[in-house]
């Protein structure tokens, strides 16, 4: 919010005119069906966590396999696009040849956005496979630093490899070593674990390899590259600072 706030002080961002603002409650009938796209989230996260997987599980022809073989990654995703679908049906092409041409145009960012999220969990795997996770560990204690000095060289590790993965191949390629090396520090395991997504959560603008880079500079054709500096002064480093002040109880926690 003061970053928003500082942006819209240095570009004299002026606020919209009176007449241009809907009420609540007709910007809700226009448009609530667009609230659908959280039905993609909310499913599969609700088949797979609480109750309902608790009632699956018990279940003699579905059971933990059963439940198992639902995948978020998968089904998040694929439930979100047929919504988008559905909600902007209008809006697509009605003719075979609009839809090629659509499709056509869309290729280029669909091969970046799919070799990026492709060749990131690979690497995730592979890191695993070589059990990077051990070797880091190693070297983390060998170095024998202070636990500031340990939560930040965290931090950085979390964030740089981050970078060409995406935040879900980052937490399995290093997050059971970090998570370590918090406690190591003296971190308390529930606020160790939040840290660990904070520092991952910067892979959505971490140079060069994050896929929404790449997605919002095609949406307002910016060269991807003119972004890297801004988002790293802007947004990485400042969402590291916050792990590091939460991690070493700056910033007040709620831990039960």
């Amino acid at each position: 919010m003061i970053l928003v706030r500082w942006f819209v002080y240095r570009y004299n961002i002026q606020p919209l005119p009176r007449e241009m603002i809907k009420p609540s409650s007709q910007t809700f009938r226009d448009g609530w069906t667009s609230l659908l796209i959280f039905a993609g989230i909310i499913i599969p996260v609700g088949l797979t966590i609480g109750p309902v997987a608790d009632i699956l599980t018990g279940i003699k022809g579905f059971g933990p396999k059963g439940l198992k073989s639902i995948s978020i990654i998968v089904w998040i995703p694929v439930l979100i696009s047929w919504i988008a679908i559905f909600e902007g049906r209008k809006y697509l092409p009605k003719t075979v040849s609009g839809m090629y041409n659509l499709i056509q145009s869309s290729a280029k960012r669909y091969v970046v956005v799919g070799a990026t999220l492709f060749f990131a969990f690979a690497a995730g795997e592979v890191m695993t496979r070589l059990g990077l996770a051990k070797d880091m560990m190693a070297i983390l204690k060998s170095m024998q630093l202070s636990p500031l000095l340990m939560i930040i060289l965290v931090g950085i590790l979390v964030t740089l490899i981050g970078g060409p993965l995406t935040s879900t191949a980052t937490v399995v390629a290093i997050g059971s070593v970090s998570f370590s090396a918090l406690i190591y520090a003296g971190v308390h395991p529930a606020t160790a674990a939040a840290v660990i997504l904070i520092f991952s959560s910067t892979e959505g603008a971490t140079p060069p390899g994050a896929a929404p880079i790449f997605i919002a500079c095609g949406i307002a054709n910016v060269d991807p590259v003119k972004t890297f500096m801004p988002l790293i002064w802007y947004y990485v480093l400042p969402i590291l600072a916050i792990g590091v002040l939460i991690a070493t109880g700056f910033l007040p926690t709620l831990v039960m």
